[in-house]
């Protein structure tokens, strides 16, 4: 038995539960008094920035997100003891698989950043050594997309249902057909093909917030699970998304009202679907026979395309062209009727404010407050230079 495991997620679990983050909240008053606090977590940090009522002029700066972090070896003994789990469980080999660099999603991604929503200060403290520990383990690095769409090519390459079955806590491969174990809640769940068009149908209608992906704008949970059921073919499945994002096309607000319902449909699918094959695009079901699936194909025609559209005009290029000439010959006239012809230096230019507000230094109170700030992670460093902007409330 060969076990598929999404080690994306040992990093997470691991990484984080081996550290414990506080934050840092504070608010400058009009008078220049600062009132701060800690808050545990970041939604007890917003309840605590908004709680009062404070007065006009009250800025209110970013949490800033304090680590303490437990040694590196801690977070790799929860990586082993995960892994004899799974291995304990499905009695197989396993294979680790890691996402790496240059994934195809961030060029497929126009209406929104392909996981946009996702600071560095989202990563655990031990990010990079968890995954290096990994790698020292025999993982592999997956480029050019992510490690569940590796697992999900894997999974056909070395079969389904009796020997190969996938391990990982991602409901996204529940869209791939074959068996899944999830080591968090210790359960097997078997998958038919069926079962994977509804969820995968299902997610084109509800996105994934953790992926930054929008879905059918204004199309809940409840109403996919009404468009989409086990009844239909994928071709009904296709047409009901699509007539679904239709009408979202005329609720107000709609994200990709630039685009057609088709073409919003294509772009989120992609986005979801989980690959089959190396350098698999997906197409809607009419269109797959013929249309070209390959991923860089489709990177070689839009780079090809936006370098001809960003390329300079013989007109622009050249001093010489009839429309300088024409300007030139229109400056002048202008010039001898009494106007101020027009040129580059007389172009109003826009001055950078010279005006910088002085951070004020926060106050930290007790030695265990500096002994915690010292301990800060390298990704909350990183971020609290990016979270100086203010909100200042009335």
């Amino acid at each position: 038995m060969i076990v598929l495991v999404d080690a994306d997620y040992l990093v997470y679990s691991a990484g984080f539960a081996a550290e414990t983050a506080r934050y840092l909240v504070e608010v400058v008053l009009p008078t220049g008094e600062e009132v701060f606090d800690v808050a545990d977590t970041a939604t007890a940090a917003r309840i605590w920035l908004h709680r009062e009522n404070w007065p006009l002029g009250t800025t209110i700066r970013e949490p800033h997100r304090v680590v303490d972090a437990e040694p590196l070896r801690n977070a790799k003994q929860m990586v082993r003891q995960i892994l004899k789990k799974i291995k304990t469980r499905t009695d197989g080999e396993l294979k680790l698989y890691l996402t790496g660099k240059n994934n195809y999603r961030n060029e497929l991604a126009t209406i929104r950043p392909y996981k946009g929503n996702r600071a560095a200060l989202h990563k655990p403290y031990h990010y990079e050594g968890l995954r290096a520990y990994l790698l020292e383990l025999g993982a592999e690095m997956v480029d050019g997309r992510e490690a569940d769409d590796q697992v999900a090519i894997d999974l056909a390459k070395y079969g389904q249902w009796d020997t190969t079955i996938i391990a990982s806590v991602d409901k996204d491969l529940r869209q791939v057909p074959g068996t899944l174990y999830n080591w968090v809640k210790d359960t097997f769940e078997d998958i038919s093909k069926q079962d994977g068009l509804v969820t995968f149908y299902r997610q084109c209608l509800t996105g994934d917030v953790t992926d930054n992906i929008v879905g059918c704008y204004k199309c809940g949970e409840g109403r996919a699970w009404e468009v989409v059921d086990e009844t239909q073919t994928e071709r009904e499945m296709y047409d009901a998304c699509l007539e679904e994002f239709e009408r979202s096309l005329e609720r107000k607000g709609c994200p990709y009202a630039h685009l057609s319902a088709s073409d919003a449909l294509l772009e989120i699918a992609r986005l979801v679907y989980l690959q089959r094959r190396e350098d698999e695009l997906w197409q809607p079901p009419a269109l797959r026979a013929e249309a070209d699936t390959s991923v860089a194909s489709w990177l070689a025609s839009k780079r090809a395309a936006s370098a001809t559209s960003t390329s300079p005009t013989p007109s622009t290029s050249s001093s010489t062209s009839p429309v300088s000439s024409a300007k030139r010959a229109a400056s002048k006239s202008g010039a001898r009727r009494g106007t101020r012809p027009t040129s580059a230096s007389s172009t109003p230019r826009a001055t950078p404010s010279t005006s910088k507000r002085k951070a004020s230094s926060r106050r930290t109170s007790g030695a265990g407050s500096k002994r915690s700030l010292a301990s800060t992670s390298k990704a909350s460093d990183t971020s609290s230079s990016a979270s100086s902007s203010c909100e200042t409330t009335g």
